[in-house]
């Protein structure tokens, strides 16, 4: 999504949301255009490109409002991705609260003996 009118609000382009890795001719490329719009082209010139935003946690454009261009819709649909593919990764385990205190007695013993 495009930098003009949003920095420092939450709409930020700098948003955790909005960050993917893509070369830097791309990224100039398409900086200040709406969504809508250098996705269609880039669309035209890349027939896997459909394929390739899944593995940057991007779907379906319309659910994503890509196609209108609403950053809201997509930070909302991108972060329900990253938390399904945080959660697949992730190895649950009881918390009860006292690990917090073993780990802050322990950080103590090792300063102590040094």
């Amino acid at each position: 999504f495009p930098s003009h009118d949003r920095v420092g609000s939450q709409d930020s382009p700098d948003h955790i949301l909005n960050m993917t890795i893509i070369d830097d001719s791309l990224n100039k490329s398409i900086s200040d255009k709406e969504p809508s719009i250098y996705m269609k082209k880039l669309m035209e010139d890349n027939s896997l490109l459909i394929d390739s935003l899944g593995s940057h946690m991007i779907g379906d454009l319309d659910r994503f409002g890509i196609n209108e261009n609403d950053f809201t819709k997509f930070k909302k649909e991108r972060a329900k991705m990253f938390s399904k593919e945080i959660n697949k990764r992730i190895i649950f385990q009881e918390f009860t609260g006292n690990e917090l205190q073993d780990v802050g007695e322990i950080l103590d013993e090792e300063l102590i003996e040094e």
